[in-house]
């Protein structure tokens, strides 16, 4: 399945967060002034309307939570029901990412996960499919530079964390 990944021109964003906190302001405000296109707003957060939103306005990116990425991916009727076929890509953060639910967008919906790690911090350090292409460590780590290709953190023990670096659970 061809993946097309990042956002470009035009894109159309459906923002399901408020913009008061770091997601409406980090994870969609921020990539439409990049991009312009259109930014739609969703809130409070109601299932069935952002489903209707996503294939009415031919949505290219949104955000959700690992949990409803999870639920969806699980629930072969609605999924089935849901016309996601315009979304390239899904912002998720605020919890750490199952491997196998971001594998199971991409491989079996052509959808990019995009982790946002420290979301809620109000950092915004980001591993997209284009920067991390295994889904594997897109799950688990954020991308880290020098000079180069990105590295790879080892992993730590389950609950240990370092300045710097993700904790794994």
């Amino acid at each position: 399945m061809l993946l097309r990944h990042g956002l470009v021109a035009g894109d159309v964003l459906l923002d399901p967060f408020p913009m008061v906190n770091m997601a409406g302001i980090g994870g969609m405000f921020l990539p439409w002034l990049r991009t312009g296109g259109l930014l739609i707003q969703h809130h409070p957060f109601d299932l069935a309307t952002f489903l209707r939103q996503i294939a009415g306005e031919r949505v290219t990116y949104t955000l959700a939570p690992p949990a409803l990425l999870t639920l969806l991916l699980h629930d072969a009727e609605l999924l089935a029901a849901a016309d996601l076929s315009s979304l390239r890509l899904v912002g998720s953060g605020s919890a750490p990412l199952s491997p196998a639910m971001v594998r199971g967008w991409q491989d079996d919906h052509g959808i990019g996960i995009v982790n946002f790690f420290g979301s809620n911090e109000g950092i915004a350090l980001l591993s997209a499919p284009d920067d991390v292409p295994d889904p594997e460590q897109r799950a688990r780590l954020p991308p880290v530079r020098r000079a180069g290709p990105y590295l790879e953190l080892p992993d730590l023990p389950a609950g240990v964390g370092t300045a710097g670096r993700p904790r794994h659970r």
